[in-house]
């Protein structure tokens, strides 16, 4: 309907300029190179020595051609894992170490359940796998010098069938009972990846309240995206291999990584979320086929937009993407 195409329009736009806002700072080719810095890989050294090849006949030189092959080269081709190695020791010095907190009663009636306070959250750690998920966080904070992730209510849940009477003699025969099964029901934190998220081109670090839109692509395979988004009228519309790719920096090798296997697989759905504080916007959408399955108001009273991010070195006053590790020692890893 003409509401659904205005907000497409809105969001297609908004997207785009916010995607290529951050990919004329030259960001994500760092990011690439960072990507590739990491991972222990052999390296190409190439040829080093050419020579002009002489004509028998004539007497003359003709083309240069190499001498020597890769086979030969007395250097060690292994990379040095400095930058995973850094980020290792960084992340089990930060991280693996439970962390702690002060609950402080600001309320003389409080201080009761003050003691009830700090073990439900020492328990939520736990529950929620939350410590594994900073790791992941802080991982992608100095890797990239960005982090970013979402807080949304997060429950899982499918069907079951449970065996309530058995017959050994004829197991056609077995009984079983249809039930609900909830593995997680919870309000949940998920890092999200930082070259399918943007956030509003205006923003500035250390101010939460700069970021005012914000989009992010997440990828489901076609059974997991109509279990979740199925609800949905417009769903009908959704092929099962609507993956989105963007055109992204050519890497600097062949190598494949675990995340290129998918665009393989035939039933990818890449689901994009939209949100804006100034529309007051939530919506769910389908990029690669501009289809919205939901337009809605924020979906919490306050407006507050559902992820958060923050940087690790500061490179600008008024950018809020920080320099990564990788930036500093690419030229002298020592």
């Amino acid at each position: 309907d003409e509401k659904e195409r205005g907000a497409v329009e809105y969001i297609k736009k908004r997207r785009d300029e916010m995607a290529n806002w951050r990919r004329g700072l030259g960001i994500e080719q760092k990011w690439q190179e960072a990507d590739e810095e990491y991972i222990p890989h052999e390296l190409d050294f190439g040829t080093t020595r050419k020579r002009f090849e002489t004509d028998q006949d004539s007497g003359l030189r003709s083309r240069m051609v190499p001498v020597g092959d890769t086979t030969q080269q007395w250097r060690q081709a292994s990379s040095s894992p400095t930058l995973l190695s850094k980020i290792q020791i960084a992340v089990s010095l930060m991280v693996d170490q439970m962390p702690e907190a002060d609950l402080v009663p600001l309320l003389k009636k409080y201080e009761a359940t003050t003691e009830l306070a700090y073990a439900l959250w020492k328990r939520n750690w736990s529950v929620t796998h939350s410590r594994e998920k900073l790791k992941l966080v802080i991982f992608d904070l100095i890797k990239y010098g960005w982090a970013v992730q979402r807080t949304f209510p997060h429950k899982i849940a499918y069907p079951k069938r449970t065996l309530v009477e058995k017959d050994t003699e004829n197991p056609e025969n077995d009984k079983y009972d249809e039930k609900e099964v909830i593995w997680f029901d919870d309000v949940d934190r998920e890092p999200l990846s930082v070259y399918k998220t943007w956030i509003d081109d205006l923003a500035k670090p250390y101010d939460p309240f700069s970021v005012n839109e914000s989009y992010f692509e997440m990828d489901f395979s076609y059974d997991q995206a109509k279990t979740e988004f199925g609800i949905y009228p417009n769903f009908k519309f959704v092929k099962p291999n609507a993956v989105m790719t963007r055109n992204t920096e050519k890497r600097k090798s062949n190598r494949s990584e675990p995340n290129d296997q998918l665009k393989q697989r035939q039933d990818i759905v890449t689901i994009g979320f939209f949100e804006s504080r100034w529309k007051d916007l939530y919506s769910i959408y389908v990029p690669s086929m501009s289809i919205p399955l939901y337009l809605a108001p924020l979906p919490n009273d306050d407006g507050y937009l559902s992820i958060t991010q923050t940087l690790w070195i500061l490179r600008k006053s008024n950018l809020p993407y920080g320099v990564s590790l990788w930036e500093i020692i690419r030229n002298n890893k020592q």
